[in-house]
């Protein structure tokens, strides 16, 4: 069908009708009842609700299964068993529809669900004491309560963001975004904002593990053993701005609140370029990811671009058939 798509104008653009259509008389009438019921729910509620759909989406949604079972293949092999790996997805599935949620669940009474719901630890605050700006995060525990916890605690800050296709749900998205103070910048808005952020003394938060084409300015590293591009954006202000780079994470504790965290900071050295560093920080990601892995998005199509000299059964199936460039930068053995 696709194949047709492809080769057929018409029916291609028949396609793009029936999608938005969709998005406009399906996703965004549930959004709106959505956004009226969840936030009226106790806290311990929309933790049990975010469970039982965790457990129903891993039942029904067999090629996003799996998807996050490939992508374990490629991250564990035969380390693990397939019954440690499904109840990995499990769990990612589990924080995924957590994240949501919560994100409806935050919108109303913001300010007083934060201060209950949400901490810094220590390496946070040291981190701020530094004078830290410029964080990277992975899609990794609620990465979106990032951008809701650092302005309200004084820290005010800009997020890059991708335009999500449906207008409603972006708008509304940005609207619980921007609730506390965050700025939301656009991929396509370029990095300037981003910049003029730093040079008002704000911090920068951005999230890099998403898969980037090196046209875009992504930088292959090596991700679980398998090469995989990743942003470069982060390492590229940190050599020209010269700042430390901080891994920042948020992840929810056992008594239903949401603890943000750094780890050690990564000091862009001399003679370091843009790709080096940012292998450094894939590197950090991955130490993260591995500590707890129920946490990070197994869902996402991670490994989908090939280099070459990798062959095709090395990645999981869902890998684009063409290979990259020759003349992109490739991970070092």
């Amino acid at each position: 069908m696709r194949r047709v798509a492809k080769r057929n104008p018409a029916l291609r653009t028949f396609q793009k009708l029936r999608r938005l259509m969709r998005r406009v008389f399906i996703e965004t009438p549930l959004l709106n009842l959505a956004r009226l019921l969840i936030p009226a729910f106790p806290r311990r509620v929309i933790l049990t609700i975010a469970t039982g759909i965790g457990h129903l989406g891993y039942m029904l949604a067999a090629k996003t299964r799996r998807v996050a079972l490939a992508n374990m293949d490629i991250a564990y092999g035969k380390s693990i068993s397939m019954q440690e790996k499904k109840a990995v997805v499990l769990a990612s599935f589990i924080s995924a529809c957590r994240l949501i949620l919560d994100l409806l669940w935050f919108s109303r009474r913001t300010k007083k669900r934060l201060a209950k719901w949400t901490w810094y630890d220590d390496s946070l605050k040291q981190s701020f004491s530094e004078g830290a700006q410029l964080f990277v995060s992975a899609h990794f525990g609620n990465w979106e309560m990032l951008g809701l916890m650092l302005p309200y605690n004084g820290n005010y800050g800009t997020s890059i963001a991708k335009r999500i296709r449906n207008p409603a749900v972006d708008k509304f998205l940005n609207k619980i975004r921007t609730t506390t103070g965050q700025q939301i910048v656009y991929k396509q808005g370029g990095i300037r904002p981003v910049i003029a952020q730093i040079k008002n003394g704000g911090c920068v938060c951005l999230v890099v593990d998403q898969d980037t084409r090196p046209e875009d300015g992504g930088v292959f590293v090596d991700f679980f053993g398998l090469p995989a591009p990743i942003s470069g954006a982060a390492a590229g202000l940190s050599i020209k701005m010269g700042l430390k780079v901080y891994p920042l994470f948020c992840v929810l504790e056992r008594d239903g609140r949401y603890r943000a965290y750094t780890r050690e900071c990564l000091v862009p050295q001399p003679d370091e370029d843009q790709s080096q560093l940012t292998r450094r920080i894939a590197t950090a990601l991955q130490s993260e990811i591995k500590s707890a892995p129920g946490n990070w998005l197994w869902m996402y199509k991670r490994w989908k671009r090939r280099i070459p000299g990798k062959k095709s059964a090395q990645y999981p199936f869902y890998a684009l058939e063409e290979l990259v460039s020759d003349d992109v930068n490739m991970p070092s053995d």
